[in-house]
């Protein structure tokens, strides 16, 4: 089971921004994995009249490597 979540900006980079998500994942090879799930993310950003507010949700699959 993969789940993994964030949580940042706080005036830095946006005012506010966090994503959660959570899917499985697969040991393929000794080296190769994929990850198959659902993630959820909501940007928050205002700075001189512009505003982005964004929210976005779906499903991911993801491959890597590991060393």
């Amino acid at each position: 089971t993969l789940r993994q979540g964030d949580i940042g900006g706080f005036g830095a980079a946006s005012d506010f921004t966090w994503q959660v998500g959570g899917g499985l994942e697969f040991q393929i090879t000794r080296w190769l994995f994929s990850d198959v799930g659902w993630r959820y993310l909501k940007y928050d950003y205002s700075s001189g009249g512009f505003t982005n507010k964004t929210e976005l949700n779906g499903p991911f699959i993801e491959t890597g490597i590991n060393f």
